[in-house]
């Protein structure tokens, strides 16, 4: 038994990493604690500047906010001297809310969708153990799908998930429902497991 489940999910862009979180959310109630959160908050609090100003300057072509984003995320962890900064603020967010899911009477369940850094890793195993939650890592395999996301470049906080050991590979055929269907059956004795006080 444990008092929570944390499933972590990692994978190329394109895999279908936040498909699979939907798909938590939707069937079991997962609640989705991306880790670029907080980021992507303090962005789009700037973002109807910015976006005012990429049309006005025509320049939406130019700018990949997504790179934007990863880049100010990895020079926060390294500034900051913390490179699990942002399993932190995740960590916190799960905390709070483990309480409000229990007077709910809703398990819980937490899927991060964005994991990529062995720091990261590192950060949930020991949360997990001191608050005895399971963590479960998945790792979302698409055939071809660097072909099709080209028009991303490969951000260099991505290729630092392969130090992150998957508990379980998830295939995505391009089926949502074969995706979602193969991670519940591998993460149902997790779900069945967790029991909160």
């Amino acid at each position: 038994m444990s008092r929570g489940l944390v499933v972590a999910i990692k994978g190329a862009i394109g895999s279908g990493k936040s498909t699979l979180a939907e798909g938590l959310a939707l069937h079991c109630r997962f609640m989705i604690v991306p880790l670029s959160d907080p980021l992507k908050g303090a962005i789009d609090d700037l973002n109807g500047a910015s976006r005012w100003l990429t049309k006005k300057l025509d320049l939406s072509d130019e700018i990949d906010h997504r790179k934007v984003w990863q880049t100010l995320g990895n020079e926060c962890r390294y500034e900051l001297g913390c490179p699990e900064v942002w399993s932190q603020v995740a960590a916190m967010k799960m905390l709070l809310m483990y309480n409000l899911r229990q007077v709910l009477g809703v398990k819980p369940l937490f899927v991060v969708p964005d994991f990529r850094h062995p720091e990261e890793y590192d950060y949930f195993l020991g949360f997990c153990r001191k608050y005895d939650f399971d963590l479960v890592v998945i790792d979302v395999v698409r055939e071809n799908c660097d072909n099709e996301n080209k028009r991303y470049k490969t951000h260099s906080s991505e290729t630092q998930s392969g130090g992150i050991k998957a508990d379980f590979t998830a295939r995505n055929d391009s089926t949502v429902a074969n995706l979602i269907g193969q991670s519940l059956l591998m993460l149902d004795p997790y779900i069945k497991a967790v029991e909160p006080e």
